[in-house]
């Protein structure tokens, strides 16, 4: 008689990529089968609309990929305490790039930053710029509505 298998479904961060093809060579070959699970990986919506710490919230997968900074965040609120239990990479991905100029405190010059709206993030950045010698008030925030839009901004 087989042995029943566990459903674990897993909230993807972003669309798969490489940063994920670990998860994806394991199931193609078999290794969480061997485990007694069967692995759903979940992709976000087209307009990632629903982070995947809010889907974990939601009872909608049983685990997430997602940022250090929304453990933090779900921990501070309250409403969900958020444990770290497996690290995909050894360091942050995240990157702030310009094509105008060459360090973060010249934001402070009247420069745009185009903020998805995570919880932590604008206040990072003006510490940011701060730091590197810029005037963190002279930065011009500009608020996304959604986590895509601002790749059409």
């Amino acid at each position: 008689m087989a042995t029943p298998k566990t459903t674990i479904k897993v909230a993807l961060d972003w669309t798969p990529n490489t940063i994920h093809s670990g998860l994806f060579v394991a199931k193609a070959i078999g290794a969480y089968e061997k485990h007694g699970l069967e692995v759903e990986l979940v992709s976000p919506g087209p307009d990632y609309n629903k982070t995947p710490a809010k889907r974990l919230q939601d009872g909608e997968v049983d685990l997430a990929i997602c940022p250090s900074e929304s453990c933090i965040a779900y921990q501070q609120t309250g409403s969900m305490q958020l444990c770290a239990i497996y690290a995909i990479l050894q360091r942050d991905a995240s990157a702030i790039v310009s094509t105008q100029f060459s360090k973060i405190g010249e934001l402070g010059n009247g420069k745009k930053y185009g903020s998805y709206n995570a919880r932590y993030e604008d206040e990072v950045v003006k510490a940011m710029v701060k730091k590197d010698g810029g005037d963190p008030n002279g930065m011009k925030l500009e608020r996304q509505q959604g986590k895509l839009s601002l790749f059409q901004s």
